[in-house]
């Protein structure tokens, strides 16, 4: 795949995304399950941004204010896309909000080939600059992924997740499945 390829690819999955936050767009039917998980194992694990810093998660991360954490993978061209387009639009909706406090941030499930470069190269390049794209240490992000329930991956087969860390919240929230991105920010919004 040629670079103009991925570039023509991730320009489609913005251009979704924009449609889907704006007015009058259709609606899709809501299969999300929210639930909520158990407070993470992996408070303090140092994780690496594409950019190359290191933070602490979710400390770094959640600050004050409240962290999105969507999920991703290089090599993934069916799950991964539609789920950025929602980070997207909802970054996209916070902004013309002007909704301060919120973070969002996405996961790498394959720190084996996810590298930060990679991560920069293949998403965070193309897609909403406000969002941190993370990965590490295979240990430390295994021991993330493990607190949160979710499954590392290498391929197309994977739950679509979103998870909230919200001032309040016992824990982390967690919504599986695809959401409409002004769904997703109501929940981000919503008291715990």
């Amino acid at each position: 795949m040629t670079a103009c390829d991925i570039l023509r690819r991730m320009l489609r999955v913005v251009a979704a995304g924009l449609l889907l936050s704006a007015p009058g767009a259709a609606r899709a039917i809501d299969l999300s399950v929210e639930s909520s998980a158990p407070g993470p194992r992996t408070v303090g694990v140092d994780l690496v941004t594409s950019d190359g810093r290191t933070l602490r998660f979710p400390d770094d991360l959640a600050g004050e204010g409240t962290l999105l954490l969507s999920f991703t993978l290089t090599g993934c061209v069916a799950q991964c896309p539609p789920s950025d387009a929602i980070m997207d639009a909802v970054a996209h909706m916070a902004r013309a909000e002007g909704l301060d406090g919120l973070t969002l941030a996405t996961l790498t499930l394959n720190p084996l080939d996810d590298t930060p470069e990679r991560l920069e190269a293949e998403r965070a390049h193309y897609l909403d600059p406000s969002r941190i794209f993370l990965t590490g240490h295979p240990a430390d992000v295994f021991a993330v992924l493990d607190g949160l329930a979710m499954r590392p991956s290498s391929g197309e087969d994977h739950t679509v997740r979103f998870v909230r860390w919200a001032p309040g919240d016992s824990g982390p929230s967690i919504r599986d499945g695809f959401v409409e991105p002004g769904e997703l920010l109501d929940w981000v919004r919503s008291p715990p």
